[in-house]
């Protein structure tokens, strides 16, 4: 049973970022990439963003993302499909211990945005990202504080905004819970198989934001 409560749906659009609220993030987004004192570019101003980016078109949680490698974008060879390989702890209680690897396609629109960033570094570099999730967590609260987004919208939003958008907009519910590691009993493999990458890469592509 796939559907969700009445209590789920109004959890679900009481905490996810809607269209309006993401246009208004990157209509601002020099908030957070400028130093507000000097108005000089921040240490981690490149880094604000793409996170940012990865969430609203992964469904992915935050110490999911900041925690890539270089490694953990991968092309797939059959169909030359690139995906996130993210290493994630199980919600699951029974299982809370043992880390799954979670792959998910990388949407169409967002991948200009990471293999521009990924040529823009020393390829010697093994992590994708510089910036501790203590550190992004502190600049984000007080970026949305100065949006004066409320209290129930935080960095986790966009995992709702993606789960609402694909649940909206995808017919086969199945991926899309593998997309955001909501699947049921799910075997997680170490190696993802083209089939379940392309079906996924044909879910994922479907969802938008109307920023214009």
């Amino acid at each position: 049973h796939c559907e969700l409560t009445p209590l789920e749906k109004a959890t679900a659009q009481r905490y996810r970022f809607n269209d309006d609220d993401v246009k208004k993030i990157f209509s601002n987004i020099d908030i957070i990439k400028t130093n507000q004192r000097t108005k000089k570019p921040r240490k981690y101003a490149k880094e604000y963003e793409l996170i940012i980016r990865i969430a609203m078109y992964s469904g992915a949680r935050e110490s999911e993302i900041i925690s890539l490698t270089i490694s953990d974008i991968i092309e797939e060879p059959e169909s030359k499909i690139k995906y996130f390989r993210f290493i994630v702890e199980s919600e699951e209680e029974s299982i809370k211990n043992y880390n799954s690897w979670r792959f998910v396609p990388i949407h169409h629109h967002l991948e200009p945005y990471i293999m521009n960033y990924i040529n823009s570094f020393d390829k010697r570099r093994k992590c994708l990202f510089t910036i501790t999730p203590k550190q992004f967590g502190k600049d984000f609260s007080k970026f949305k504080k100065s949006l004066e987004f409320g209290k129930n919208q935080v960095f986790h939003s966009f995992r709702h905004s993606v789960a609402n958008k694909l649940k909206n907009q995808a017919k086969d519910i199945e991926v899309s819970q593998e997309i955001t590691g909501h699947a049921k009993n799910t075997t997680f493999n170490r190696y993802a198989k083209s089939y379940d990458v392309v079906n996924k890469k044909g879910v994922l592509d479907k969802i938008f934001y109307k920023l214009d």
